[in-house]
Formats: structure tokens, sequence, C-alpha cells
């Protein structure tokens, strides 16, 4: 007489299929978990390159960055930017030849919900708006401001100006200096003053020259 059960597991089966998931997970898991960071060099290889017509811009204006923001009745920089004052600037660096591929708009993990590159949307051909552009801009600053200000980055989080950028699973941004290096955080306040740098009423100094204020 067979005493072999047939409708289940025996203990070393179960085992066997335990450490099959555990081996299995232990590949999969770091794998998605490394899929942001490995984005990441492609992020700051765009910012990089808005850095480098960020400062051809300003070999052509005085040494002045891309800007649509007004000055107050005491001629000083607006302070408080408003949403649409860094988008506009970035604006120009297309529509005026100092970037010329649209698609460096669309940071690869900013996941854009529209193609930057398409002709029909947007400002111009690069499709810039603020739903679809993965980067945010400070655009108050002169080539002559402190080398170490922020003046360039991932994209404000709208659930907050604390917040990280949505870019790479909101575990952090790229920034980008006025100096043209590009450096990765895992938090906002950094740069001049270590400042946080989404959010105006912790601009310190409170001047253009200070402050970091990035927006879209």
């Amino acid at each position: 007489m067979d005493w072999r059960r047939e409708d289940g597991f025996t203990l070393a089966e179960l085992i066997v299929v335990i450490l099959t998931i555990a081996i299995v997970a232990a590949v999969v898991v770091p794998v998605l978990g490394r899929r942001h960071s490995t984005r990441r060099p492609q992020c700051m290889s765009n910012l990089k390159q808005f850095g480098l017509a960020l400062n051809m811009y300003a070999q052509d204006y005085g040494e002045c960055f891309p800007s649509t923001v007004g000055y107050n009745e005491n001629g000083k920089p607006v302070i408080r930017l408003k949403a649409g004052d860094g988008l506009a600037g970035l604006e120009l660096l297309f529509t005026e030849g100092y970037i010329a591929d649209a698609n460096l708009y669309a940071c690869p993990t900013g996941r854009p919900k529209d193609d930057p590159a398409h002709s029909s949307k947007g400002i111009a051909a690069a499709g810039c708006t603020a739903g679809n552009t993965s980067y945010g801009y400070d655009p108050r600053h002169l080539t002559t401001h402190p080398a170490g200000t922020a003046v360039m980055a991932g994209k404000p989080d709208p659930k907050g100006a604390r917040a990280n950028s949505p870019n790479h699973g909101g575990d952090g941004q790229n920034v980008l200096y006025i100096d043209g290096h590009v450096t990765w955080f895992a938090k906002t306040s950094v740069g001049h003053a270590n400042n946080e740098i989404y959010d105006a009423t912790d601009d310190v100094p409170a001047s253009a020259e200070g402050a970091t204020h990035i927006v879209q």
C-alpha cells in the first residue's frame, strides 16, 4: 500500500519554494531600487547642457541669465517669484537658439505628460509647459553672483515647497549651480547659504544675488 500523499507539499519542498522566492526577491528588489539612480546621470547631463546654454546666453546679454522677471519701484529684482517666471526664462533658451534639443527639457524619470519635441504643443517647438517640463529655474541671477548659488534643479513638488522634486521618485534632485557644475542632493536645502531652493521665504540673504528660489 502506498501511503504517500498526492495533495500537498513536503517540508523539503516548502523550504525549496521559500528559498527560491527569497533569491528572486534579493535580485529583483535592488534592481527596481536602482532604476531611478541609473537615470540620474542622464538628468545631470541635461542640466550641464543647460548650464552651458545659460552661460552662452549671459555672454551675449551682459552677464545676465535669461529672465522675464521685472523690477520693483526701487529698481531691485523681484524676490517673490511667481509660477511661470522660471518657465518663461527657460523658454528663451530654446526660442533664441541656445538649446537646440527640446528633449533636454524632460528628465528621464520626470514622466512628462507630452512629448517635449512635439511641434504642436507648448512653447514653440519645445512643448515647454508647466505640465511637461521637468526642471525649474531661478531667473534672477547674473554670472557675477556667488558661484555656489543654485540656479536650476528638478521642478518643485506641488505637494509642498520643502518636498523633493517629483523627478527620480522623490528621492532627491539634481541641482545646477551658477558656475555650471551639477550635484545630486537628497534634500532641498542646498546652494548658497544652504537655503531652501523651492521656498522664497527661505531666500538668504533676501536679494537676487544670494537667494535661490527655483520655480517653474
